[in-house]
Formats: structure tokens, sequence, C-alpha cells
């Protein structure tokens, strides 16, 4: 435990300050510092999700990162039944969960028409959960339109971070429960 309270300041450096532990995160480069007293918890809930146009191949690449313990509450909640993402031997009814429940939360529209994506799989690394999708046959994107209230039906406090890449741009936007719906003009 440290000794005291720690901030973070712009370059992302701890300095001490008085009484609780400090846990730091990079979330796709966004620096975020929660201020906790049980290194098990974390008093905010935040999800990030990067869409990647492969202009190379056609393709719209999606990587999620989410807390491995707010998906886990949340899949269990919905599908009744108990869930560790971390048990090898569970991996294939985990991707099944995760499969449907990210395509029950998260819609994508290219140049406006709605698109079918693929779960390609999900790694659990350390405290996050990497889920990746891709959207194939995606020539040219100019507009993206998403629709994501993923763990909005666990945590009233959540938040999604989302980034796009595409067309040699970056754009990024936040979307805190209970707004579901943002567009990039790319």
């Amino acid at each position: 435990m440290f000794a005291g309270l720690w901030f973070f300041n712009v370059s992302g450096v701890a300095t001490p300050g008085n009484n609780a532990q400090v846990i730091a995160n990079n979330i796709y480069g966004m620096k975020s510092a929660q201020v906790v007293n049980d290194p098990d918890l974390h008093p905010f809930y935040v999800s990030s999700f990067e869409f990647n146009h492969n202009s190379r191949v056609n393709n719209l690449e999606i990587t999620c990162k989410i807390f491995a313990d707010d998906l886990e509450a949340v899949l269990k909640s919905k599908f009744s039944i108990p869930v560790d993402l971390s048990v090898e031997a569970n991996k294939l009814v985990n991707e099944k969960l995760i499969s449907a429940y990210i395509k029950e939360h998260l819609a994508l529209s290219v140049d406006g028409i709605l698109m079918a994506m693929q779960f390609l799989g999900f790694e659990k690394d350390k405290d996050a959960v990497y889920c990746y999708l891709e959207i194939t046959d995606v020539v040219s994107l100019k507009k993206l339109d998403v629709k994501n209230s993923m763990l909005y039906d666990g945590f009233k406090e959540q938040a999604n971070i989302m980034h796009v890449i595409a067309n040699g741009k970056r754009q990024s936007s936040k979307l805190d429960n209970p707004k579901q719906d943002v567009s990039f003009q790319l």
C-alpha cells in the first residue's frame, strides 16, 4: 500500500499526496488515474474501442478493451451462469457469450449501411479483456455511425471511449451512459 495519495501530472508522472492507493491505466493512449482504498475495486467504469480501417485488405478492424471483472459481471447477470474469462477450458463458451453480448450492444454503420461484424476472439491480459472483431469488404470509409451500449446494463456510470482511424485521420469520442450514438465524418 502506498503511504499517501498520489497524483499524476500531464506527463503521467506520479507524485505523492495523502492517504489512498492510486492505480493508473493507459487506455489507448489516454492517461487515467483511479484513487481507491480497495485495490480490488475501481471507482469508475470505462471501456475503449478502436475502429481501424485497413485499406490494404478493405476491412474495418475492431478492438474492444474492457475491464475483465466488469465484463464477467455483466455476462453472469445477462446469461445467468457463472463466468470466469481466465479459465482456458471455458474459452469456447466464453467466446459465444461475449460474441452474443457484443452483437447486442454494438452496432456499426459504414457510409449509412448497417454492417455485420464477425467476432474473431478475445484474450485476457491481467485486468483487461481484449475482444477482436472485423467487418469485411469496407473499401472506403467516409462516415462511421456507432451505437454503443456496452456494459450500460451493468453500470450506470459506464463510459465508452471510441477511436476511429481511417484515411490517415484519427478521431475520438466518449459516450457516457445512457448516450449510445455517435457519428464520425472521415
